[in-house]
C-alpha cells in the first residue's frame, strides 16, 4: 500500500502538470481498478460535454454552460484540475458579466480538451 504522503517531484522544467490524482488515488483507497473506471468515465463523456459548451457559447446560453460546469464539478475535483476550477465558478456565479462568461466558456471547453490529450484512460494495476 502507498504511503499516503508519498509524493513524486515534478519534472525539472516545463509547465505544472494539469492534473494531480492524489485526490482520486486517495477517494479509491489505492484501487486501480475505481481510479481506471473515473477515467474511462471521464473520457467518455467529457467530449459531449465539450460539444454542449460550444453550443451554450455559441447561443450565450449561460444557465447551460452553469449546468455543465456544475456536473463537471466532482470529477474536475477528484482529477485534481485546479486551473479549471475558478472557470466552473464563474459560470456558476450568479453575478458573472456576460464578458466573463464568454471567456469561461471557451477556456473550460480548451482546458477540458487539453486534459482529455494528457490524462491516461487507466492507472496500472
Amino acid at each position: 500500500k502507498p504511503r499516503k504522503n508519498a509524493s513524486v517531484p515534478p519534472p525539472p522544467a516545463g509547465p505544472a502538470p494539469i492534473f494531480d490524482l492524489a485526490l482520486l488515488r486517495e477517494t479509491a483507497h489505492g484501487s486501480a481498478a475505481f481510479m481506471s473506471r473515473i477515467l474511462a468515465s471521464f473520457h467518455e463523456n467529457t467530449p459531449d460535454s465539450i460539444v454542449e459548451l460550444h453550443t451554450a457559447w455559441a447561443c450565450a446560453d449561460w444557465p447551460v454552460a452553469a449546468t455543465i460546469a456544475h456536473k463537471l464539478k466532482p470529477s474536475l475535483r477528484l482529477l485534481g484540475t485546479t486551473h479549471i476550477s475558478p472557470l466552473l465558478e464563474i459560470l456558476e456565479a450568479h453575478d458573472s458579466s456576460e464578458e466573463q462568461r464568454q471567456v469561461a466558456t471557451v477556456e473550460l471547453a480548451v482546458g477540458l480538451e487539453e486534459l482529455l490529450a494528457v490524462l491516461p484512460r487507466e492507472v496500472p494495476a
